[in-house]
């Protein structure tokens, strides 16, 4: 099986991904102070203490993670389903059979279901997983909120993928 550009830019993600949420909790301090120097951002008040910052960052993490991992997917999907049209349905026109095969409405509805419920069924196993190794780092913990934040950004992330998926030469 060869890797693609989506699948490449998905495994990065994930490999990005793990790597920020496994760093210890005072080089999370560290790498923030520096982002701040490197960019000259100007001092700030700290946030308020009901403001749930760490929470907003792992959305914002599962979310950059579940966007390339759900059009990866889907370009799986669709190799797939090309392949199958070009291999089993040899009376089709020269047209249809080199590529240019337009399914029905209904059967792309539910290829992006499918793909959006396999997309979010890999970054739960990706969530759970991160929460369970951050359990070991020092000065990080497993947080159930930090899963649902992780959730939530995932179904961000899916969503705009099929969004772009819909509006794009992906659909």
């Amino acid at each position: 099986m060869q890797f693609n550009r989506d699948d490449l830019l998905a495994l990065s993600a994930i490999i990005l991904l793990f790597a920020i949420l496994s760093l210890p909790g005072d080089w999370v301090i560290v790498l923030r102070d520096w982002l701040k120097s490197l960019i000259n951002l100007p001092p700030r008040p700290p946030s308020p203490s009901w403001f749930p910052t760490d929470k907003v960052v792992h959305v914002i993490l599962f979310l950059a993670t579940a966007l390339p991992v759900t059009l990866a997917i889907h370009n799986r999907v669709t190799q797939r389903l090309k392949q199958t049209v070009n291999s089993h349905d040899c009376s089709r026109d020269a047209a249809n059979v080199s590529g240019n095969y337009q399914r029905p409405a209904s059967k792309r509805r539910l290829r992006l279901t499918q793909v959006g419920s396999t997309a979010f069924i890999v970054m739960l196993i990706l969530g759970i997983l991160s929460e369970w190794i951050q359990s070991f780092i020092p000065g990080r913990s497993a947080d159930p909120l930090d899963l649902v934040a992780d959730l939530l950004g995932t179904l961000l992330g899916i969503a705009l993928a099929q969004l772009f998926i819909k509006r794009s030469r992906y659909a």
